[in-house]
């Protein structure tokens, strides 16, 4: 299937409110609407048929901000779906792809239920092993995500000794 005619002035508009999100996100400054604007029209754009890594990243970016916000409840399944979106264009191990399991992990974690700590473990493992296989094991990322996992397990076990 090929990409729906949208106005060209309509996606450019969609890409600035996607970067002017991205900018906003890393001042601290909510971009909640920006975002949701680009990925309104990223998504008419591309439909999922399409397979276009667009719609995902800015669904995984209005993820983040609402993360950032504590709304985890609305974040979580928009994760998911960038996650299984950008697995089905990009394949499982690409950086994207594990970038954005390593984000749901981390926010499966500070929901700190019980149920979700083995899926923040396995992401966060699958992330570690994508970067070492892709990137190699001395590269900065995957010493990071290596950490993050061994930091995740010592918290686990504090915390939640019975699992």
């Amino acid at each position: 299937m090929r990409p729906r005619l949208v106005p060209r002035q309509s996606l450019d508009e969609a890409l600035q409110k996607e970067n002017l999100a991205a900018a906003f996100q890393g001042t601290g400054r909510t971009a909640e609407a920006e975002a949701r604007a680009a990925l309104a029209v990223l998504e008419h754009a591309f439909p999922p048929q399409v397979r276009d890594v667009r719609p995902a990243g800015a669904r995984a970016r209005l993820a983040q901000i609402l993360h950032a916000q504590g709304r985890t409840s609305e974040a979580e399944p928009l994760l998911r779906q960038a996650l299984a979106d950008l697995e089905a264009s990009l394949g499982v191990d690409h950086p994207q792809v594990l970038n954005c399991a390593r984000n749901l992990a981390v926010l499966l974690k500070q929901k700190a239920a019980p149920g979700a700590l083995p899926e923040a473990e396995a992401l966060l493992k699958r992330a570690a092993s994508g970067y070492a296989e892709a990137l190699g094991a001395d590269h900065p990322e995957t010493q990071r995500l290596r950490r993050n996992l061994a930091n995740f397990r010592k918290w686990r076990q504090r915390v939640h000794p019975e699992l």
